[in-house]
């Protein structure tokens, strides 16, 4: 009984730290702490004059100052997130609505499989989780608005679930309107192998080298200096930039990808480019990689859910804000849990299956990737077909159940989805389709034509203007070739515009910002190919990182069946 109770204990523990925000369990956690409001006497991003700050910085930051030329603050770590409606956070929303487990259970109850149908893969999902990780992360205050369990629940057996509200911070000095802060920069900068405080990346790098650490089998290191992470600071997990490094063996996996591919860009360096000190070296070759992972981004992670390339890129524009927006990042592209399976699929180098791992031991497990683990899960990732974006969510991530174990207990990620939208303020459906298309759904019909989903959204929400954000944005149907409802398909347009056309470092604006010298581009010129021409490049990255064949993960597409 006693070992059934710290089971439990330990299970709801992990649980919990997946669904909710990183909380200060280590050094370096100062990050998490809202900067002091912006001076409202900064020029808006309307204004093109270089800040004298910003002018004086020739190398991107680790914190995202400085990601605007025109305000240092605009896309820096630990400040308040972007609103394309002006919202203001400071009241939790949520008046009138049923509770958010209640509508997790009427709208996105899921019986079965209901495969992609455009036929993204699992390696899609995690990789999406690996951006979000690179962008979003809202530390929470020690305000609760507990989620309220009904009586007649029909898998959990508790009253309520847990909740913590996001820490906030008003958005200038002088507002009082505020909004949740990102505890990370807002840039496509790979801060998740990075970091974004000096403290935690100087322990992640190799002193006085153009080198990161590493651990036995080129896997991450581990966390002996005990930084604040996931789920404890414990040094039998790893470290990476990001603290959740250790939430799933998918998402260690991409780390693992990217902190070898650094690794390998220094070699490279150290060969060709020889006469460049450590610390130049090193800043060229986190340069490369970030080269690399913005053109996966937008070349072929993004096109193969919007079905298209965004609108030509035309150089970097200073009345941009490249801000990570309350929208996007609570709503919009929170549609990974949509398209998740129940389990980690892998698949071994014969292309045999192996036993899926489940729910219960995917999260936060110890530290012990072995020797072709690596490869067993990419090849599985890409192998296996994510479920569709959809309002539905499969029974592992609404329905933790504990088996065997009389204090039965749970906790549902859907609910957590719509508790922090309302938390967030984010406005409701047809608030951010009126913005974003310039009408709104008048009935249910207009947001889906599938009938069970008009009845399940009636059911829960009685009038089509009350529908939340996250549920109608993955109800909507599906418009041409986007995987994606049109509503969301033009926020992630948008969003992603100005993550690209407001960071004055993006790489195809190498040539005025130089984050790759030129001597580095003329003395490698496979790598200066790959990075500015029109082909994919994510294959190539994964063979040359792992002992996978190119050809066996980029048949299709690298995000394709």
């Amino acid at each position: 009984m006693k070992t059934a109770v710290l089971s439990l204990f330990f299970s709801v523990f992990i649980l919990h730290t997946f669904a909710q925000p990183p909380r200060a369990n280590g050094r370096g956690a100062s990050f998490l702490n809202p900067r002091p409001p912006r001076s409202p006497r900064r020029p808006a991003p309307g204004s093109s004059a270089t800040d004298p700050e910003c002018a004086a910085q020739t190398i991107r930051g680790l914190s995202g100052r400085c990601t605007s030329a025109v305000d240092p603050n605009l896309g820096e770590a630990s400040r308040p997130q972007f609103s394309y409606l002006n919202v203001d956070s400071v009241k939790f929303s949520g008046e009138g609505l049923e509770s958010a487990r209640v509508i997790s259970n009427i709208v996105s109850d899921q019986s079965g499989d209901n495969p992609n149908s455009k036929r993204l893969n699992e390696l899609f999902v995690y990789f999406g989780q690996f951006i979000d990780h690179d962008f979003a992360a809202s530390p929470v205050s020690h305000e609760e608005e507990e989620i309220e369990v009904p009586s007649d629940d029909p898998h959990l057996r508790i009253s309520s679930m847990e909740f913590e509200r996001s820490m906030r911070s008003p958005i200038t000095a002088d507002s009082v309107v505020e909004r949740p802060i990102t505890s990370l920069s807002s840039a496509l900068d790979l801060s998740t192998v990075y970091g974004t405080d000096p403290e935690r990346n100087v322990f992640l790098r190799v002193s006085n080298s153009c080198f990161m650490k590493t651990s036995p089998g080129q896997l991450l290191p581990f966390n002996t200096g005990e930084f604040l992470n996931a789920p404890s600071a414990s040094r039998d997990l790893y470290i990476a930039g990001d603290s959740r490094v250790n939430e799933h063996p998918v998402l260690t996996t991409m780390h693992t990808v990217f902190l070898r591919e650094h690794n390998h860009i220094c070699g490279m360096l150290e060969e060709n480019v020889s006469d460049m000190s450590p610390g130049d070296m090193y800043e060229a070759a986190r340069a490369i990689n970030i080269a690399q992972y913005q053109k996966i981004v937008y070349e072929e992670w993004l096109p193969a859910i919007l079905g298209r390339k965004l609108q030509r890129y035309s150089g970097y524009k200073p009345n941009v804000d490249p801000t990570i927006s309350l929208e996007f990042t609570t709503a919009g592209f929170r549609l990974g849990h949509t398209m998740v399976n129940n389990g980690v699929s892998r698949i071994d180098a014969n292309g045999n299956r192996l036993p899926l791992i489940t729910m219960e031991e995917m999260f936060f497990r110890p530290s012990t990737l072995r020797e072709g683990d690596i490869e067993d899960f990419i090849r599985g990732a890409a192998g296996t077909r994510a479920q569709e974006v959809d309002a539905m969510v499969v029974d592992a991530l609404r329905n933790f159940l504990f088996s065997n174990v009389p204090e039965d207990g749970g906790i549902d990620l859907i609910s957590l989805n719509l508790q922090r939208g309302r938390d967030h303020n984010v406005p409701r459906f047809n608030e951010l389709r009126q913005f974003f298309l310039g009408s709104p759904a008048r009935s249910f019909q207009e947001i889906s034509r599938d009938r069970t989903v008009q009845r399940k959204l009636r059911d829960a929400y009685g009038s089509v203007d009350n529908v939340e954000a996250w549920p109608g944005l993955m109800a909507e149907d599906k418009s041409g070739s986007a995987g994606l409802g049109r509503t969301n398909a033009a926020l992630w347009n948008r969003e992603f515009t100005r993550l690209r056309d407001g960071d004055r470092f993006f790489y195809l604006d190498n040539a005025r910002h130089n984050q790759i010298p030129q001597k580095v581009l003329q003395a490698l010129p496979t790598l200066n190919r790959d990075i500015f021409s029109n082909r994919p490049i994510f294959g190539k990255l994964l063979a040359r990182t792992t002992s996978i064949p190119i050809d066996r993960v980029s048949a299709n597409g690298v995000f394709r069946m």
